[in-house]
């Protein structure tokens, strides 16, 4: 995976510079972790990337294009967290989450990129997708979920992730903050980026509000009584 600043292709997060570091032996302890996370996602492993540019961010919290990959990853990702694992079978999944089918080896968007037929991708949604209602000739999503299931459980789901969502959505503003005019454009392989994407401040920061409006959301809603 990679990100082109406007005219020069530079590698992902503007990480470049730590190549040379790394080739020239001398790299310092975050710029190591950030390079690990950029050998995780050469592997197509997003979760070995996240935990590399987590440990980067938490020894220098400055570091704009560290944030960037961590937020980045901890996204892809977001759908394995525990609070969402623990509602995810009253929701009508009958399969272990896992993100990995979106943006690992053969997932779902490597396999639209590379062109596969609309037979070969049904069979694969057959087999792979861990909830009835999006496989072919699957149910309706609403006669999937649990009856049993109240605004109050997916409230406290939303309450348990509210740290997690606070975390990436400073770490999209961080990003944001030191971006160029032009975005920056992100581009590889393992299904991360089928096509470029161009991804600007301005998107970065909307996303970061959405995700703040989320948690105040669950805050509200949990301060209420009753």
């Amino acid at each position: 995976m990679s990100v082109e600043r406007t005219r020069t292709r530079i590698s992902l997060l503007a990480l470049t510079p730590l190549v040379a570091l790394a080739l020239a032996g001398c790299p310092s302890e975050v710029d190591q972790r950030a390079l690990d996370g950029l050998q995780a996602l050469d592997r197509c492993d997003v979760r070995a990337a996240h935990d590399a540019f987590a440990d980067a961010l938490a020894l220098d919290a400055s570091r704009s294009d560290v944030a960037l990959g961590f937020a980045l990853t901890d996204l892809a990702t977001l759908l394995e967290d525990p609070a969402i694992a623990a509602i995810a079978p009253e929701l009508g999944f009958d399969r272990a989450i896992d993100t990995s089918i979106l943006w690992g080896h053969d997932g779902l968007l490597e396999r639209l990129g590379r062109g596969d037929s609309c037979e070969t991708i049904d069979a694969w949604r057959s087999a792979s997708l861990p909830h009835p209602a999006l496989r072919p000739g699957g149910p309706d999503l609403v006669a999937t979920i649990d009856p049993a299931l109240t605004l109050g459980d997916l409230r406290d789901t939303l309450v348990t992730l509210s740290p997690r969502l606070t975390r990436v959505a400073r770490a999209l503003e961080l990003a944001a903050e030191h971006l160029e005019d032009g975005g920056v454009t992100l581009s590889g392989g393992c299904g991360l980026s089928v096509r470029p994407i161009r991804v600007q401040a301005p998107e970065l920061l909307a996303l970061a509000a959405s995700f703040d409006a989320l948690v105040a959301a669950g805050r509200d809603r949990s301060a209420t009584p009753g």
